[in-house]
């Protein structure tokens, strides 16, 4: 654990009621400071069932019934896409004008959400607690009974 004081980055983002984030990432300046964060986010029905499609016009999500003459399950491509297509993943970001460098995003597994964040941080050369990395922590996700 590190007892440092990390600098203050207030962010505007708000992810979408129904959706759940799945990668997090941070911008850093020049001096190592936060100046930005990037949040992905998924349908939170996707992450609870990847097998799901999801309406193309509505965006409700629902599951096939119907085979194809090769036995695919599979919608008319016009009509839908399922939930493993990046299509209905949004990436929200914040950065300031000091934004220099985006870090990797840390990302949870297929199912899961990201329920919290872990800061590695180290002092710079003027004794400035910076960010040096980001994990995302994450847990499944369940849809409720």
């Amino acid at each position: 654990a590190c007892d440092a004081a990390v600098p203050d980055f207030t962010t505007q983002i708000a992810v979408a009621e129904g959706r759940a984030v799945t990668e997090v990432g941070v911008c850093t300046g020049k001096t190592g400071q936060v100046e930005g964060v990037a949040l992905a986010s998924l349908p939170d029905f996707c992450l609870a069932d990847p097998a799901l499609w999801v309406e193309r016009e509505t965006g409700a999500p629902f599951r096939l019934t119907v085979q194809t003459e090769a036995g695919l399950l599979e919608p008319p491509r016009d009509y839908a896409r399922p939930c493993r297509w990046s299509v209905h993943q949004e990436t929200l970001t914040d950065a300031r004008p000091a934004c220099r460098r985006w870090m990797p995003r840390s990302t949870c597994s297929s199912g899961q959400a990201v329920t919290g964040l872990r800061l590695a941080t180290a002092l710079d050369a003027q004794g400035e607690t910076v960010v040096t990395g980001l994990q995302a922590l994450c847990q499944p996700l369940r849809t409720a009974d």
